[in-house]
């Protein structure tokens, strides 16, 4: 009897100092949607872009992120127009307070000059890669998809939506 006690009083004392127990340690997986308001889309030469590269995309603008709440987004890739795809592709997000949440992206898009020149869809997968403050060390992936109001030869403005998992432990 007297051997238990001390098992049981020695037990409370390890959680009582708030030793990390295993279930502890684990990073919490949640799910993370979001999307983007309407922005301009810049087109510009294909630089740090494999051979191939019709242009380097870019977009700078806000979203709301689940997790991050309203953020600013700068997002980058490189096009290749005749095979209807993007890749090499960053997306920074940027909360409130400073913090970022790093993705790569990557996808396909389809264009129809004919039936509806004014609009662009897209399909992309993503990957969340790290961040800052409570996102260091970040990991998840997901889906998401990008319609393109198409103004004039090279400009437009997009929009776009995220769903998937995000892995971190907030405690930055």
């Amino acid at each position: 009897m007297r051997k238990h006690l001390t098992a049981l009083a020695l037990g409370a004392a390890v959680l009582a100092t708030g030793v990390p127990s295993a279930v502890a340690a684990e990073t919490p997986t949640r799910p993370l949607q979001g999307w983007s308001a309407p922005a301009p889309d810049v087109y510009g030469a294909p630089v740090d872009c494999p051979e191939g590269t019709s242009w380097r995309y870019s977009q700078t603008g806000t979203a709301w992120l689940s997790h991050l709440g309203r953020v600013t987004f700068e997002i980058t890739h490189c096009t290749v127009a005749p095979e209807g795809r993007f890749g090499q592709g960053t997306t920074v997000f940027t909360a409130a307070n400073g913090d970022e949440l790093w993705m790569e992206h990557w996808g396909t898009f389809q264009l129809d000059a004919v039936e509806n020149p004014t609009r662009a869809d897209a399909t992309l997968s993503w990957m969340i890669v790290g961040g800052t403050g409570r996102f260091a060390g970040a990991t998840g992936s997901g889906t998401g998809a990008a319609h393109t109001a198409i103004t004039g030869p090279a400009s437009g403005f997009t929009s776009g939506t995220w769903t998937g998992e995000i892995a971190y432990n907030g405690n930055s």
